[in-house]
Formats: structure tokens, C-alpha cells, sequence
């Protein structure tokens, strides 16, 4: 599916529960953006889809920025920041282990 289609559901999406819709954010370090952006923001759209259609905007590379943001249903927003958290707490562990 295109970006133009994806904008379009969304904003048709958004425009429907228009009053549902928030913005939050949360912190991951810029260590760990990679993992989520790689191979075309594979893993970012795999949560998205898992989350009801949320969005989630990491920084732009080479920003040295933690803040990442996110919009959708309250819901949405909740579990998707719970399956962020879940991934980094992974890729800690496994950093960690690979140095033990």
C-alpha cells in the first residue's frame, strides 16, 4: 500500500474519531532507533499493525533525540508503548549477555 493511501485511511480514520485521537510520547535510546527503523521500518509496521493502525514517528537519523512519538486511540498508544518497551528491554538483555 502507498504512503499516499496510508495517509488517507489515516486521515479518513482520524477524521471519524477525530475525538479519540491523542498525541503521546516516550523515551528510547537513540542505541536502539535503529532496530526500529531498519529494513523499512519493518518492525515499526508490524507493531502498528498489532496496535490498531497507531503512528509512530522515531527522530530523524543523525537527530540525537530519545523522544518518540506516537498518535492513535489511548488504547493503541498504551500497547503499542508496551511492545516498544517489551523490544528494548530485549535488545538490552541481549547486549548485556553478549558481554557477560
Amino acid at each position: 500500500m502507498s504512503c499516499r493511501i496510508q495517509f488517507l485511511i489515516f486521515f479518513f480514520f482520524c477524521s471519524i474519531f477525530q475525538d479519540n485521537i491523542v498525541e503521546s510520547d516516550m523515551s528510547v535510546e537513540p542505541r536502539h532507533h535503529r532496530h526500529f527503523v531498519a529494513r523499512r521500518g519493518e518492525v515499526l509496521h508490524r507493531i502498528s499493525d498489532d496496535c490498531g493502525g497507531v503512528m509512530i514517528s522515531f527522530p530523524r537519523p543523525g537527530v540525537q533525540s530519545d523522544r518518540v512519538v506516537l498518535k492513535g486511540t489511548k488504547d493503541c498508544i498504551e500497547t503499542a508503548k508496551q511492545r516498544i518497551q517489551e523490544i528494548v528491554t530485549e535488545l538490552v538483555s541481549q547486549h548485556s549477555h553478549a558481554h557477560d
